[in-house]
């Protein structure tokens, strides 16, 4: 067979794959578990960011008296976090991640989510099980850093921990600002490939 006769039996080759329905799989196939995982790690850090939340609405009432709450979220007042603090919080939290960590990397398109797993370890965790040494923005499930998710300067475990060191309900928005666009782009990805997975089987 010479060149030009194999570059036309290699195009009606690839043509006849195509068309028969044999794509080829770029991204892994949406994971329903991947996706309650997720929102599982979600609900264990608002109910974390919950306590410091009640605390700064407990200490800027005692402080104000009768007085009406302040409009401004920057003068609400958590006096000292490490009064709510339960290791047994973040092992939760370490538990579901790196399971999901295993679960992604059996996968071999599922890198971006397991970068985002990762990195999502390291906005939560004092001690992360791994960590991604590649740039100081965290990348999102899609490959493509999502806009605003910097590395955060420290831990929400960490920031949790440190006495006599007040916090305010807008520090909190700031402190849980990197792992609330990772879990979004984690949920948005598997979403998209939910809706992906339902037009093709149409």
């Amino acid at each position: 067979m010479n060149k030009k006769k194999f570059a036309i039996f290699s195009t009606l080759l690839v043509s006849s794959i195509i068309t028969g329905g044999c794509a080829i799989h770029l991204v892994s196939d949406y994971d329903a578990d991947m996706d309650k995982g997720v929102t599982d790690v979600q609900t264990s850090v608002n109910q974390i960011v919950a306590k410091m939340r009640d605390c700064a609405l407990k200490d800027t009432r005692s402080h104000i008296g009768n007085n009406p709450l302040p409009k401004d979220p920057a003068q609400i007042i958590c006096q000292d976090t490490s009064t709510t603090y339960s290791a047994d919080d973040y092992n939760k939290i370490q538990n579901q991640l790196d399971t999901l960590i295993v679960r992604s990397q059996s996968n071999p398109h599922n890198q971006p989510t397991t970068n985002s797993l990762i990195n999502l370890e390291g906005a939560i965790l004092q001690y992360p099980s791994q960590v991604l040494n590649t740039s100081n923005t965290t990348a999102s499930a899609t490959g493509t850093p999502p806009e605003n998710a910097k590395k955060p300067e420290m831990s929400i475990q960490e920031r949790q921990q440190l006495k006599n060191a007040p916090i305010s309900v807008a520090d909190l928005n700031d402190l849980t600002m990197t792992s609330g666009i990772l879990i979004q782009s984690i949920l948005t990805f598997e979403l998209a490939k939910k809706t992906g997975d339902s037009s093709s089987s149409k």
